[in-house]
């Protein structure tokens, strides 16, 4: 007897295939490749031409398509591909539909993939896919619309003569039979496969929307003999790229896998191995549909399961290659991380030290320098004895990382230390052409070596005695000397020097020279800083804050956090440890200053360093939940929803800060950086400009539509002159009044803004005697005070109105019109401008509006009604 497991084995087995195709319904595509052995090539070669039974068989068809196809993707052994097609045109006659069928799939895609012309076969590719439209079989339907989409694709080389008319009419039949299909209520595994099928046809490119929009989709005349490993390689290295075409039905297709995942479990047998290959190589296509990351961790979930944890973890990073070569950061840091999780043991060391170093050069672009620095030595820390060639590598994307911060001290010891390795670790170590970190490392030096010569002691010595020590003195010199037309900082004064260096950077040169230190970045909208003193112990702990501030950040810009626009500053000191830790929030004159104090590691134990990781994402949670005005259970489920995806362990990636910031950096070396109370440039206060991906978000806001923002504006018209039903009468005859809307009007205000102020003053007017609350009873009678119509005949005084009033009226509805999108003011209150701000620039806040009767038109023919307000119009007054 057999368990699954030893059948499973058996039938994936080439010679033995085909039991499961025909029994198991399987498509042609994940029949297993065969080794890569010319070899046994040559001998199967052999036996092939010596051979003339005639082919009846499913297992011969199996033996002979394993030679097609490798002469298909070999080039070495093309000239044998029309040997290898005529063995099999005889399985196109007299055999079972199956064999048929099979055998005319493996020819055309011989002809076209091996030798560049479906125009012979074009017959054969009709004829599968016509018979296929006669069929319920999901295997058959499943090769029909690839083998369609080699057709397109012949069709933009221009290699076939189907025209765009048949091969769209395919399309749309091969779709209809599908949808068919489903509606019959098909098993699970069916159901799956059949919902493959059709994402399949949606994805392909639709030729009459390309023709219709003036586009062309056209390819090179040539097909290169390529392998799917290999395709799949040259997309993940950026060598060919995914051509972005209009497409049938991407949303549909999107709906397709989405209802496929939800089957998976109730399909154990369904392979998935197709779908991931599709979804990573239209990756940039469809990751900006809010299903796509969902979909792909859940065929992520069922391949771990089937191949693996190192193979999801490979195909994470072919996704991070991906993004990263089409400059989507955010989404090539996302998969980075998940891959360097799966990676996260012994036997994957390499794996998971090249993500680290990924990881880094993406946090770097991103001008998140110090999660940048965190990751670089971190991939140094771990480095095994088979890797050490890219242990300088780590320090000089650390050394970079300070170089960006203006850290140039630091900087300057990183890569000294780099280069000291390098020359040790490395073939050819001078060879620059070989070593491109080397290339960088002397560059760095070189700028900062200028700065320090110009500026004189200590910072001179300091440089040049790295540079010695490091060995490279005589190459440094060659490498200024070969400058052409001379190095460009010669004619500057230290000052001129300085001042260029801190325009580029945005960070003062030598910025740890002095007995302060500050990291700035800005993201989503927000300036941040962290200050410490600049001492080891404070340094540990304030550049841990930063990278997990950074850290946490990057994850959140892809949720949306809808932060307010203002300035949040960390003021740093380490605690003893064992400490607990403390930060109290102080509001600032234009945003949060949170007092922290962090605990140090003091010894070297796993739990030890995940309460240190946990306590230091806490203040930054904090921090960001008083910068969010998400309620707060909503933004507590988005934190979760971060914590689940894993960034507690992108925080603490098996060593945390402290200890490999002091791997690479003694307290011996940091004592020796010369220090004084002033730093060489002063901080005057600018922060870095973030990546447009991490600037302020331009997109609308969580819940915003034009069709609520008009309906919000509609209800203020009908609410607003109700409640004003003396007062309103009254400015609409004030001449002063008047010209008080004419100006405002003039500024940019719409008239239910002004209505709004007008409101706001008035009631508050009429309430201004009123005793604050005591009770959630008499806030709530005090509300519906506030909102309850004027007393008949009992105008105020037109005078109350001024523009200065009617603009601090407006400034404080502000919370209001906040709350009328679901969203809530912070706890410790907010600064009425950057509400504003935000209010602007995501919920098109005073550009959406209906229209309307003049609300203070004099002789306007309003009706002012005494009746009641409804509660939908009360609840948009502001």
């Amino acid at each position: 007897m057999f368990d699954g497991t030893t059948i499973s084995e058996l039938l994936a087995q080439r010679h033995t295939f085909w039991i499961a195709e025909q029994y198991l319904h399987l498509c042609a595509r994940v029949m297993p490749a065969n080794p890569d052995r010319p070899e046994w090539y040559e001998a199967d070669l052999d036996r092939w031409r010596s051979d003339d039974e005639p082919l009846i068989s499913m297992g011969q068809f199996v033996d002979l398509a394993g030679c097609l196809r490798y002469a298909t993707s070999h080039r070495e052994v093309v000239e044998d591909l029309p040997f290898w097609i005529a063995k099999m045109e005889p399985l196109l006659d007299g055999t079972p539909l199956l064999i048929k069928r099979k055998a005319q799939y493996e020819i055309v895609v011989a002809r076209l993939r091996g030798l560049g012309d479906m125009r012979p076969v074009d017959p054969l590719a009709a004829d599968f896919i016509e018979s296929a439209l006669e069929t319920d079989e999901a295997p058959v339907l499943r090769d029909a619309a690839v083998l369609l989409m080699y057709c397109i694709g012949a069709r933009a080389r221009g290699v076939t003569a189907h025209s765009d008319e048949r091969l769209m009419t395919w399309n749309r039949q091969l779709t209809d039979l599908v949808q068919v299909l489903l509606g019959h209520d098909p098993t699970p595994s069916r159901r799956c496969a059949l919902l493959d099928v059709l994402a399949t046809l949606k994805l392909q490119p639709d030729l009459d929307a390309i023709r219709e929009s003036g586009a062309t989709y056209a390819l090179g005349p040539s097909v290169p003999r390529w392998s799917t490993a290999d395709w799949n390689a040259a997309v993940s290295s950026g060598e060919v790229r995914v051509v972005d075409v209009l497409a049938v039905d991407r949303t549909g297709a999107l709906d397709a896998l989405a209802e496929l995942v939800t089957y998976l479990d109730q399909a154990p047998l369904f392979p998935v191995a197709t779908i991931a290959e599709e979804l990573r190589l239209r990756a940039t296509q469809l990751v900006d549909d809010s299903r796509y990351d969902a979909i792909v961790m859940a065929i992520d979930g069922r391949s771990a399961e089937v191949e693996g944890g190192h193979a999801t973890a490979e195909r994470a990073r072919d996704r991070a290659i991906t993004f990263l070569n089409a400059g989507r950061l955010l989404e090539s840091l996302r998969d980075i991380h998940r891959a360097r999780s799966g990676w996260f043991s012994g036997e994957n060391s390499r794996g998971m030290l090249l993500s680290a170093l990924m990881t880094s050069e993406i946090y770097g672009r991103l001008r998140l320098h110090a999660a940048s620095k965190y990751y670089a030595l971190v991939a140094a820390a771990i480095v095994q004895h088979g890797d050490l060639y890219l242990f300088p590598q780590a320090l000089v994307k650390a050394a970079a990382a300070d170089y960006h911060q203006g850290t140039w001290f630091a900087a300057t010891h990183l890569n000294q230390a780099a280069i000291i390795a390098h020359m040790h670790l490395t073939e050819q170590p001078f060879d620059l052409s070989r070593h491109v970190p080397l290339q960088h490392a002397l560059f760095e030096l070189s700028i900062i070596e200028a700065l320090a010569t110009k500026a004189g002691p200590p910072y001179e010595q300091f440089v040049k005695d790295a540079i010695a020590n490091a060995g490279v003195e005589e190459l440094h010199r060659e490498i200024v000397a070969d400058i052409q037309d001379g190095p460009w900082w010669t004619d500057l004064s230290a000052d001129e020097l300085s001042s260029k260096i801190f325009s580029e950077l945005e960070r003062p040169p030598f910025a740890d020279s002095g007995t302060k230190r500050s990291i700035k970045w800005s993201a989503l909208g927000v300036r941040w800083s962290v200050e410490f003193d600049n001492t080891y112990a404070d340094t540990l702990v304030g550049e841990r804050l930063a990278a997990t501030a950074q850290i946490m950040l990057a994850d959140l810009a892809l949720r949306d956090p809808v932060l307010l626009p203002g300035a949040v500053t960390f003021s740093v000191a380490a605690g003893t440890p064992a400490s607990e830790m403390d930060f109290q929030y102080q509001k600032g004159s234009d945003g949060a200053r949170w007092e922290v104090v962090l605990p140090s590691i003091h010894m070297r134990d796993r739990d030890e360093y995940d309460r240190i990781a946990r306590e230091t994402l806490t203040v930054v949670h904090c921090a960001v939940r008083e910068a969010s005005v998400l309620p707060d259970e909503r933004l507590e489920s988005m934190l979760f929803e971060a914590l689940d995806a894993g960034v507690l362990s992108n925080i603490l990636f098996g060593v945390p800060f402290a200890i490999a910031y002091a791997d690479s950096v003694k307290a011996d070396d940091f004592a020796r950086i010369p220090r004084s109370e002033r730093a060489l440039v002063v901080d005057d206060g600018r922060t870095p400009a973030p990546v447009s991906i991490l600037s302020f978000p331009e997109t609308a806001g969580p819940g915003h539509s034009l069709e609520e923002g008009a309906n919000q504006a509609a209800n203020r018209y009908e609410a607003i002159p109700r409640l004003l039903r003396s007062t309103l009468p009254s400015l609409r005859r004030d001449r002063q009044f008047q010209e008080t809307v004419r100006t405002l009007r003039a500024d940019g205000w719409l008239d239910w803004q002004i209505l709004v102020a007008v409101f706001n003053v008035a009631a508050n007017a009429r309430m201004k005697a009123t005793p604050p609350p005591r009770s959630a009873e008499e806030a709530q009678r005090l509300q519906e005070r506030f909102l309850a119509p004027e007393p008949v005949d009992d105008p105020l005084d037109p005078s109350i109105f001024a523009p200065e009033l009617l603009h601090e009226a407006l400034m404080r509805s502000l919370g209001s019109t906040l709350h009328n999108w679901g969203l809530e003011i912070p706890v410790n209150g907010v600064h009425f401008e950057a509400l504003r701000e935000l209010l602007t620039r995501r919920y098109n806040y005073g550009v959406d509006d209906v229209s309307h009767i003049d609300p203070f038109e004099p002789s306007s023919n309003w009706v002012v009604s005494t009746g009641e307000c409804t509660t939908s119009s009360l609840a948009t007054l502001c």
